[in-house]
């Protein structure tokens, strides 16, 4: 069994990882962002840190770095990144600030399995298999349909500012919980969103804004 520690600002994708993991035997805390995800840290390292790379108060690279520094190098956590950005910098970038492995969003359970060191078995292929079922895109559905509303207002907010890292900030977060329910063309829609804002196409993104505000209502 081991103690691990899911730093994770997605509602829904944390709540995923720490049920698959704590199904499968180990003792599991979470945290939203950096600040909490330290702070967890410096009261009790654990054995392994699933970490996101997209935090709302740090990077991810910034927080793998510091616990490098803050652990000696033969006694340090086992550091497994996440990101939706699954390109071959970004998998660089993991890997030099210290992270072990780095797996693409939507994590799949049994890769997570293997990045943690937990052999896979018939049992913990019941628990992944459990863990994707309608239940649990329920849950997940039951997740975005709470949170949408106050994301739309930010994201409206963040329009009319012209706030191109705010409209970047809150539609990964949507992105993410988009990938979790399967829902490809909703994740589509929203990076559609982030990409008019990060070229400063305010007319298009507010298209594109409307848009999804449409199919997220579905």
């Amino acid at each position: 069994m081991l103690r691990i520690l899911v730093v994770e600002d997605n509602k829904a994708a944390r709540e995923l990882l720490a049920e698959a993991l704590r199904a499968a035997g180990h003792t599991v805390e979470t945290a939203a962002d950096a600040r909490t995800a330290l702070a967890a840290y410096a009261v009790r390292p654990p054995d392994v840190v699933v970490l996101d790379l997209n935090l709302p108060d740090h990077d991810g690279l910034e927080v793998a770095r510091r616990i490098r520094s803050l652990a000696a190098p033969a006694h340090g956590p086992r550091i497994v990144g996440c990101s939706a950005e699954a390109f071959a910098e970004t998998r660089n970038a993991a890997l030099a600030a210290g992270m072990d492995a780095f797996l693409e969003k939507p994590v799949r359970l049994a890769t997570l399995a293997k990045a943690v060191a937990q052999p896979t078995s018939p049992a913990t292929d019941d628990i992944f298999r459990r863990l994707g079922s309608t239940e649990q895109l329920t849950r997940t559905q039951q997740v975005w349909t709470a949170e949408w509303p106050e994301l739309r207002a930010k994201l409206e907010t963040a329009l009319a500012a012209a706030d191109a890292p705010t409209v970047g900030r809150h539609t990964h977060y949507l992105r993410s919980t988009a990938l979790l329910l399967g829902d490809r063309a909703l994740a589509d829609a929203i990076q559609a969103l982030a990409d008019a804002a990060l070229t400063g196409e305010w007319s298009v993104a507010r298209t594109r804004f409307d848009e999804l505000a449409v199919r997220a209502a579905r």
